[in-house]
């Protein structure tokens, strides 16, 4: 697989192991934005930063697949360590080469900081059950309030949840088509954001897959797009057929007897 992007990646390593010249991977990142009309809007873009493509995206789900029916659950929880420092969960799920993955980004940042003007001093990444629970266990305070042990279930039940509800949620696949893309990030924001080509090293992907065996999912996955056999092919009426090969509906029939002419 042949990469052309303006960045780099974690699994571009792979390409030392050898690469298919015959499949082209054009890794352009950008965003698109869920508005509440239920449309998307592609804002940014590497290529055309002032390009903005709206998309009805109720002509490719149903009203069933719209995330805003548990996007409240979904949203930032907040849980307060020492008095000093506080840690927003973020959720997140990462759809790449056919497989879904749910994951945590959390931030830590000053507790007297707003929550919308704020600075982020650190960021974890986290993507297993094990490794969420590690970490509250580790930024939790020796005497919790009722608040804090709310806050610290919800983020377990959430997550164990997430990890089950998106597991085999295919109502967003006609996303790797549109976009001829083997990846794309899901954000439960207010608006419900998709990121087109994430950058996986930004996440910390390379702790859950290793470079040569991403590179391998990428690749087989961008061989599935570009193979015509696997997309269903519109079928052209036999009358359109017909037309174009010179021919007309009296090409076919048998002529009277009378020598009355026939109608097409």
């Amino acid at each position: 697989m042949i990469i052309r992007s303006v960045f780099k990646d974690y699994y571009d390593a792979g390409i030392a192991y050898g690469v298919d010249t015959n499949l082209l991977y054009l890794r352009d990142n950008f965003k698109l934005y869920f508005e509440p009309q239920s449309y998307i809007i592609d804002r940014t873009s590497t290529r055309d930063k002032d390009k903005q493509r709206i998309i009805d995206f109720k002509n490719y789900i149903d009203s069933n697949a719209n995330i805003k029916t548990t996007q409240k659950s979904y949203r930032s929880i907040e849980i307060v360590t020492n008095g000093e420092f506080s840690y927003y969960i973020n959720f997140n799920v990462l759809f790449i080469a056919g497989k879904n993955i749910s994951y945590i980004i959390t931030e830590k940042v000053k507790l007297n900081d707003s929550r919308f003007e704020y600075k982020v001093l650190e960021n974890k990444y986290i993507y297993t059950i094990e490794s969420l629970n590690e970490f509250l266990k580790s930024i939790v305070p020796s005497k919790q309030d009722y608040k804090n042990i709310y806050s610290i279930e919800r983020v377990q039940r959430i997550f164990k949840e997430m990890q089950e509800y998106y597991a085999n949620y295919k109502k967003l696949d006609f996303i790797y088509e549109m976009y001829n893309t083997p990846m794309f990030n899901l954000t439960f924001t207010k608006n419900y954001d998709i990121e087109v080509n994430p950058i996986l090293k930004e996440i910390k992907f390379k702790e859950y897959i290793d470079p040569y065996t991403c590179f391998q999912n990428i690749s087989m996955f961008i061989g599935y797009l570009n193979n015509t056999e696997n997309k269903p092919k519109n079928k052209i009426e036999d009358v359109y057929i017909r037309d174009a090969k010179g021919f007309n509906s009296c090409s076919f029939k048998k002529r009277s007897k009378k020598g009355k002419t026939c109608k097409s």
